[in-house]
């Protein structure tokens, strides 16, 4: 099966009108890119003109089977290393201890390898194979390259953009690099469907977090705050405030979905 993006799906479901003539593909929202990765709520309220239509293409796009899950295997810290202790429990091995939880199977059968389509290949089909290899990769991480950047220089690369008045930032990025969280893809990102703010962190795709120290608990700028945190969630953003005067760790484990589970 070809994996294709939602915006290639909508670019081709677009690309003609109703009369069939060549147009212009239309471009998703951001709410509507943010659907199709984490999929459908239950209930879902769209104003007229914002894209109801298209919202049908995400339910296609993720029935037909989208790349959300191929991204998560290669960004998600742990989920490679999920992926093999499933791997190791379907070729009869306990993922934690290798034990050999069904002697019976001495190389393969069709409970585990075998199937009617690779009956070619059963002479060299044995599990015990890759079961050293995979035993290994259970206690394995991922940590994703940005532009070229491993995980050391990535959180170097951010530190150094961080605002120097900010101290909250600084702690921010700190405890998750020091808990071995999923750092942030930018630092001072702009947004461009909304010129208004920038954001002091940002996670691809669509999650913006803000740093608030003192200063943001002035009446005016709280106001400020309030309205731009709105209307770009009306955009389809994710807004997670980090709050100095509440717990840090507190408020990152309280995303695990946006900055992955803390490993010592």
């Amino acid at each position: 099966m070809q994996v294709v993006s939602f915006e290639e799906l909508v670019g081709r479901a677009t690309a003609r009108d109703r009369q069939g003539r060549e147009q212009t593909p239309f471009q998703p929202y951001p709410y509507q890119r943010r659907l199709a990765e984490l999929g459908l709520p239950e209930l879902l309220a769209v104003p007229t003109g914002c894209g109801k239509t298209t919202v049908v293409l995400v339910w296609l796009f993720d029935y037909r089977g989208g790349y959300g899950i191929l991204r998560s295997i290669v960004e998600e810290r742990d989920a490679f290393a999920g992926v093999a202790a499933e791997a190791l429990a379907v070729c009869h091995y306990n993922p934690e201890t290798l034990e050999d939880l069904n002697e019976e199977c001495v190389r393969a059968c069709y409970d585990c390898l075998l199937s009617y389509s690779n009956q070619r290949d059963y002479p060299q089909l044995s599990r015990s194979l890759v079961r050293d290899l995979l035993g290994e990769l259970t206690h394995s991480e991922t940590h994703h390259e940005v532009k070229g950047r491993d995980y050391e220089s990535h959180y170097q690369w951010l530190r150094a953009l961080t605002d120097s008045r900010s101290k909250l930032e600084r702690r921010f990025l700190d405890q998750i690099y020091k808990t071995r969280r999923r750092l942030p893809d930018d630092a001072q990102h702009p947004l461009e469907d909304y010129p208004g703010t920038i954001p002091d962190f940002y996670y691809d795709k669509y999650t913006c977090v803000y740093c608030d120290g003192s200063v943001h608990d002035e009446p005016d700028q709280k106001a400020k705050d309030e309205k731009i945190r709105r209307e770009i969630g009306d955009l389809g953003y994710d807004v997670i405030v980090i709050r100095y005067d509440k717990g840090l760790e507190e408020q990152i484990a309280a995303r695990p979905d946006v900055f992955g589970e803390a490993k010592a």
